[in-house]
């Protein structure tokens, strides 16, 4: 959950998706909390008392999806980073549209390691970097 003082808050509706961000994350010392709702990371980010939190959402819900899902997220959490989470190829094409809709950055579920999380992550915190084990750089 920790990187230095940052949790990490993943919401996907398909568990699967779940546990493989959870084993991306283990695999490069980050625990993360894991949500099918927003309404679950709503309730656990109202509880949390880590400084920095970064949400990283999937893009498709069974309540919402696409530009919808980064509205609500942005409407709950417009203090907090939020990176999109996607499947859909060529998302780059699109990305404009989900930053002006709040997200903060994005992912590809295609060929996504912990690594990768971890430098987006850094990057929204507008960070160089971050040592494995939570030492900032």
């Amino acid at each position: 959950m920790e990187i230095g003082q940052t949790s990490i808050f993943y919401i996907d509706d398909q568990r699967s998706a779940l546990r493989l961000m959870q084993e991306y994350l283990s695999d490069v010392g980050i625990d993360v909390q894991v949500f099918t709702t927003m309404d679950e990371a709503n309730r656990a980010i109202a509880l949390s008392d880590t400084p920095e939190v970064v949400v990283l959402i999937d893009l498709k819900l069974s309540t919402s999806s696409g530009i919808d899902t980064i509205r609500q997220a942005a409407e709950l959490w417009p203090h907090l980073p939020i990176i999109a989470v996607t499947g859909e190829l060529h998302f780059e094409q699109r990305w404009r549209e989900f930053l002006h809709a709040g997200a903060d950055s994005w992912l590809s579920k295609e060929g996504l390691t912990g690594s990768i999380v971890r430098e987006r992550v850094a990057s929204v915190l507008g960070r160089r970097w971050m040592r494995p084990g939570g030492a900032h750089a």
